[in-house]
């Protein structure tokens, strides 16, 4: 499916490119929204597309932002990562290397206003509705369009990662956690 086909109003966040700096990360974004954009603590869903086509569908409550969720893509090699956020960085590598633009759309949740109930309290407050919720709606009409889930969405297409990251995953926490170690020492 392509992100021309999506019709509720997705933003284009970034696009994201081969980080050529001295820092261990592999990837950076080269934001199109200004930094408040980057930094809404909004619930949001987002979309990772290679060359227009969508390969990820995801979501995040983090209070810190569109940013700090790439950020985690940007530095899956760099820190204690899921295979998940390990493999869809390497994935973006190598649509890069072959000289495809891959990009991110965001959409933000609305706050919405409850009364939110504490231990022994209860406050008028606005919160973020879950973006785990709108992003499962996301998933289930591609799904009912394409008949499967986004690429890199293996969990949700029940397929295991391919071999070759899997092993390259299990060598990366080896390496990481000799690293940690020595550290440590």
């Amino acid at each position: 499916m392509n992100i021309k086909d999506v019709k509720m109003n997705f933003i284009r966040a970034s696009e994201i490119v081969k980080y050529t700096g001295k820092a261990k990360k592999l990837l950076m974004s080269k934001w199109c929204v200004d930094g408040e954009t980057q930094n809404n603590k909004s619930a949001r869903i987002y979309i990772i597309t290679s060359n227009g086509e969508i390969k990820k569908i995801g979501a995040s409550n983090s209070k810190d932002g569109i940013k700090s969720t790439m950020g985690l893509y940007e530095n899956a090699n760099a820190n204690s990562s899921s295979i998940s956020r390990f493999g869809v960085q390497k994935m973006i590598l190598a649509e890069i290397e072959k000289g495809k633009k891959v990009e991110v759309y965001v959409r933000f949740t609305e706050n919405v206003e409850i009364n939110v109930k504490g231990l022994v309290s209860e406050k008028r407050m606005m919160v973020s509705i879950s973006s785990k919720d709108i992003e499962d709606v996301c998933k289930e009409d591609y799904f009912n369009i394409c008949g499967n889930y986004p690429d890199w969405n293996y969990q949700e297409n029940n397929k295991p990662w391919p071999n070759y990251m899997q092993k390259a995953f299990s060598e990366y926490k080896r390496n990481y956690r000799k690293n940690t170690q020595r550290k440590n020492r």
